[in-house]
């Protein structure tokens, strides 16, 4: 199992890039949107909206900027939160 994982690991650092590098640039801007003064108004599936856009735009800078999947996963995210503000 332990194999495995490190096989998991070592693909996911060539699409989604170093962990370390990924998950500071992540904070990095999860923090800066937290400064905004519109930051306390939004609703709870915005903020994790943003969130996860945020983290999978850190994805696609330090990793493989043309792995479809973080640009799927962040027009997914941004979706979600249409249909709820939407019902």
């Amino acid at each position: 199992m332990a194999n495995r994982i490190e096989d998991i690991l070592s693909v996911r650092k060539m699409t989604h890039g170093p962990f370390a590098a990924q998950a500071a640039l992540s904070q990095d801007l999860k923090n800066a949107v937290r400064q905004a003064d519109g930051w306390d108004r939004l609703s709870g599936h915005q903020k994790e909206s943003i969130d996860m856009i945020f983290h999978k735009v850190a994805r696609a800078v330090t990793g493989d900027s043309n792995f479809p999947d973080h640009w799927d996963d962040m027009a997914g995210y941004a979706l979600l939160s249409v249909k709820e503000i939407s019902k």
